[in-house]
């Protein structure tokens, strides 16, 4: 054995370590190993996999499933940047009046008739909202619509019926259809959110009319203004008229101004603000049914009774102006607001004497909430939104009684308004002498019971003066009051 490992192993060792002598000296150590490129290393580097087990499956296969179906609830809500949305709305409001002055006559020159009143005042169904976040509509049904008597206008009547978009170049948000022409706070406000019966001022409103406008908002929402063409009827006459270039025409403009202003989220919530404001009309008559013909009517209202200052005419003329001042603040549970109206018609002369044709007319009003709560504001319209209420009514069952653990809002108001048609006095029209003109003032006091920004009560006592109702030379100076009560739910 000694001998085969020195003849043969022992040469064998001795070459390898020659060459392996020779070829590490280009190293710092005879021993020392050549480096490893990185590519090698890269390469060389792996993690073992990891066991399989069946329970592992199962578990990812429940989670996918998981996934895709919470996947699939996200796109079957419907979003409004891809589509349509709709909201079904409505109203519906029950009224009660009692007048001490029940029966009058118009034809004697006295107050307009005011039958006790029991029913159903308004009755209506609509659907609103929004597309692709650029455009919004609105389509309002009204069934039944009380006119303070047995004779409530029944069928199908259309109010609110306009589509808007959002973000036209120049005009900002465009609107047409047949809506509300901006005369005013009030007038925007809508019976959903009045204080009163009514809004003010209706002696003034020109209602609804079909049309297009566009509105714009500057300095943080605190700027607005409304231009607005509309034609001089509106949707509910007769097809003919529509069908015929003789409706007239209705240039409307509106501009008002906040200061001082609350905001929540960034936006204006109308807790504490001010507001400034005016609208302008212009009344195209050129074109009218009747010539040259211009139909008013100027009744004092409440609810839906005409309570004075009696004055229903056709002046001849090409067109006549309206002008309109509004004022609006709050301070949390505080809020006041006034309007002042003026038509101009333009002067006319009779048996040699220049009649000026003026009709004028404001209110005053200031309400409180007794519970601290506050109405909203809106920017987008510049009128009164829902009460942002603290509390809704809430009650409770204990035993066999109910507690009210919450009472909801209570808010009380008060108002004088005041309309003067004097001016118009023994004027002639197409047919005769105008026989009913003269000015008329109403206090009215308010106390309204809120169960929640939908539900709530209204009861109103109003004192009517009427300083100077004229049949021909005679005048009609009886007072009148009325009570009234109505609950009111929108959805």
């Amino acid at each position: 054995m000694k001998i085969l490992f020195t003849k043969w192993l022992f040469p064998v060792l001795i070459g390898l370590i020659s060459a392996g002598t020779v070829s590490a000296q280009t190293y710092e150590h005879p021993l020392a190993l050549p480096p490893v490129p990185q590519t090698v290393q890269q390469t060389q580097q792996f993690t073992a996999p990891l066991p399989y087990y069946a329970a592992d499956a199962a578990d990812l296969e429940a989670r996918i499933s998981s996934l895709e179906s919470q996947l699939k609830k996200k796109q079957d809500k419907p979003d409004p940047k891809k589509g349509f949305t709709r909201v079904i709305d409505g109203r519906v409001y029950f009224d009660s009046y009692s007048s001490s002055q029940s029966g009058s006559d118009t034809k004697t020159g006295s107050l307009d008739t005011l039958s006790n009143y029991n029913g159903i005042r308004d009755l209506r169904v609509g659907v609103k909202g929004e597309g692709y976040d650029i455009f919004d509509y609105k389509v309002d049904l009204c069934f039944i619509e009380g006119t303070g008597s047995g004779n409530n206008r029944s069928g199908v009547n259309l109010k609110d019926v306009w589509f808007g978009v959002k973000n036209v170049p120049l005009l900002e948000y465009v609107r047409i259809g047949h809506y509300r022409i901006e005369e005013g706070v009030s007038v925007l406000t809508g019976g959903t959110n009045t204080t009163f019966f009514e809004f003010d001022g209706r002696d003034f409103a020109s209602g609804r009319r079909i049309g297009i406008s566009s509105r714009h908002l500057w300095a943080k929402d605190q700027i607005r203004f409304f231009a607005g063409y509309f034609y001089n009827n509106d949707i509910a006459r007769n097809q003919r008229y529509q069908i015929q270039d003789n409706q007239g025409s209705i240039t409307n403009l509106r501009l008002t101004v906040l200061s001082h202003v609350s905001r929540k989220e960034g936006k204006i919530d109308g807790k504490k603000f001010l507001l400034l404001g005016g609208n302008y009309s212009y009344f195209d008559a050129s074109k009218g049914n009747d010539g040259v013909i211009a139909n008013s009517s100027f009744n004092e209202r409440f609810g839906s009774l005409d309570i004075g200052s009696i004055a229903s005419f056709s002046i001849p003329t090409n067109g006549y102006q309206k002008f309109g001042l509004e004022f609006a603040s709050q301070n949390g549970p505080l809020s006041v607001q006034a309007e002042a109206y003026a038509n101009l018609y333009n002067s006319v002369s009779i048996g040699g004497v220049t009649k000026d044709r003026r009709v004028f007319g404001s209110y005053f009003t200031v309400r409180y909430f007794l519970t601290g709560d506050y109405r909203k504001f809106s920017a987008d319209s510049a009128a009164w939104g829902a009460v942002d209420m603290k509390h809704n009514l809430n009650l409770r069952k204990v035993g066999d009684h109910n507690y009210a653990e919450w009472l909801g809002a209570w808010e009380v108001a008060a108002k004088w308004s005041y309309t003067d048609t004097s001016r118009l006095a023994g004027l002639s029209n197409s047919s005769n002498v105008l026989q009913f003109a003269g000015s008329v003032n109403d206090i009215t006091l308010g106390l309204n019971w809120y169960w929640s920004p939908q539900a709530r009560w209204l009861f109103d006592y109003i004192h009517v003066i009427p300083s100077e109702i004229r049949n021909g030379q005679s005048r009609d100076h009886s007072d009148t009051d009325i009570f009234a009560a109505s609950f009111r739910y929108n959805f």
